[in-house]
């Protein structure tokens, strides 16, 4: 269990999210030691909200203290050598059909550039709208 806190109106069970690290507020705020306890890059599920609420001047609704647990983000490659278990770099691919079903895997604005993955597993293969061969893999930091 890892016990941290995020914004009230996104501080409900079931919630994910990718945490990006501390904004610069954030590190003069007396409350900093219970949010910032997370690994940068990681996703996260809310699993529990407990009933403590702090201001916060990041989120003016202010925050709730809650319980999380870290899971395997999903992600599209299009390296058709990549295997379960192979380090890789994630990146943007610069997509314009935004009618596309895996746009916003493609164009995520979470992913992190300088960061190492290992790939946990490998979903599925597919083509793309634009003809590209892609892989839906899940992968965690390393």
């Amino acid at each position: 269990m890892i016990i941290t806190a995020i914004g009230k109106l996104q501080a409900r069970e079931g919630f994910e999210f990718i945490y990006t690290g501390p904004q610069q507020q954030c590190r003069e705020c007396k409350y900093k030691n219970v949010c910032i306890t997370l690994e940068r890059g990681n996703m996260y599920r809310v699993s529990k909200v407990r009933n403590v609420e702090h201001p916060c001047p990041i989120h003016f609704s202010g925050i709730k203290v809650i319980e999380v647990e870290k899971i395997n983000k999903g992600f599209i490659v299009d390296d058709n050598n990549i295997l379960a278990g192979s380090i890789i770099k994630l990146r943007q691919y610069p997509c314009k059909h935004i009618e596309c079903l895996y746009w916003t895997f493609c164009n995520s604005i979470t992913l992190l550039n300088t960061d190492k993955y290992k790939v946990t597993s490998i979903k599925r293969s597919f083509t793309c709208s634009m003809g590209r061969s892609l892989k839906e893999v899940t992968v965690e930091n390393i």
